[in-house]
């Protein structure tokens, strides 16, 4: 699989929390950031796609599922 990198600052404070949380839990820092984002981007993404439905009843719309199987509702 290609690889890209994601490069984010924060604060140190923030920095040192994250991987206090992410040694308590077990799971390394790039485990943990790469879960958390994709699940926020599915998140946004349905809660986009229902705004779509309830604004455009009647109308196909096509969303992908990270497996890359698409769905038309």
């Amino acid at each position: 699989m290609e690889k890209t990198r994601l490069s984010v600052d924060m604060d140190t404070e923030e920095h040192q929390y994250l991987k206090k949380c992410c040694a308590k839990l077990g799971v390394s820092v790039k485990t943990f950031v790469v879960k958390a984002v994709v699940e926020a981007v599915e998140a946004q993404e349905d809660e986009w796609l229902f705004a779509q439905i309830e604004d455009e009843p009647g109308e196909n719309f096509v969303f992908i599922e990270r497996d890359g199987k698409i769905n038309e509702i």
